[in-house]
């Protein structure tokens, strides 16, 4: 069975709907997903390297906004 890549507006589509429905009031995006996402895998013992890789980020730099909700 082949499935079907998710494009961009169907997932914000269907991320406002999982919202709506959960009743969560707080403003919620692909980047919120992309940055929680990053946080859990950093507070579930992913390094920081490997989470950067994840992301597809060229330099940890970019990475490293995520570690302050990680390591306060």
């Amino acid at each position: 069975m082949r499935t079907k890549r998710i494009h961009g507006n169907s997932l914000i589509k269907r991320l406002h709907q999982l919202k709506e429905k959960a009743g969560i009031e707080k403003e919620l995006g692909v980047h919120t997903l992309r940055h929680s996402i990053a946080t859990h895998l950093l507070q579930s013992g992913m390094t920081l390297e490997e989470v950067s890789r994840f992301l597809g980020h060229a330099s940890l730099e970019s990475t490293q906004i995520y570690t302050h909700l990680v390591y306060e």
